[in-house]
């Protein structure tokens, strides 16, 4: 499981950089991101806190924070939230997400990663990547739907698993259980190191 958490971690530092891609930019501008975070990761005089601000800074403009938060509450559980509880949990979310894959950080090891041409899927762009781990290939998957500014990653799977739906799957849970703000009062605790 701690392995597939550092695949996830990997996942997300893949996609770093600027704002939203033209289709044709995609595989070009990701490859470089790579590289960059790749650089961040093996420069060995920066801190923690300077590395982990570096690779953020790299990795945020790709990402539509507010679509992966919408998505992971599901339809019923958006349309249950209150305009300010929305706005916290797009918060929280991101944070959760960002805080988990940064405490990965240290697991990594060197590992080569490779990037396949971008594939249209409908009206998706898949980016289909791989960390390679003593001769194995660990597959991660970049989904971009076109936003108005451009292309942006609105889920990664990971092996096969969709973050999103991951999170979907738990936060359900927790609403069955209790309402919007129980599922918040959780969002807002520390989330424990894995």
């Amino acid at each position: 499981m701690k392995k597939l958490f550092y695949l996830a971690l990997l996942s997300l530092l893949l996609p770093l950089s600027a704002a939203a891609l033209e289709a044709n930019e995609i595989g070009s501008v990701m490859r470089q991101k790579v590289d960059t975070v790749l650089e961040i990761l093996n420069d060995h005089n920066k801190s923690k806190t300077d590395r982990n601000a570096a690779i953020e800074q790299e990795m945020n403009p790709y990402f539509d924070f507010v679509l992966m938060a919408k998505l992971s509450l599901g339809k019923s559980g958006w349309q249950e939230a209150t305009p300010a509880q929305r706005k916290e949990y797009v918060v929280l979310f991101e944070r959760r997400i960002k805080d988990f894959y940064m405490s990965k950080l240290d697991l990594y090891k060197d590992e080569a990663i490779t990037l396949e041409a971008p594939q249209q899927v409908k009206n998706r762009i898949y980016l289909n990547s791989f960390i390679i781990e003593k001769g194995e290939k660990k597959e991660v998957l970049y989904k971009f739907y076109h936003a108005k500014e451009g292309w942006l990653i609105y889920d990664v799977d990971v092996l096969g698993v969709s973050i999103i739906q991951s999170y979907r799957s738990q936060f359900a849970g927790e609403l069955e259980k209790g309402s919007i703000e129980q599922l918040l009062i959780k969002l807002r605790q520390p989330q424990p190191d894995a």
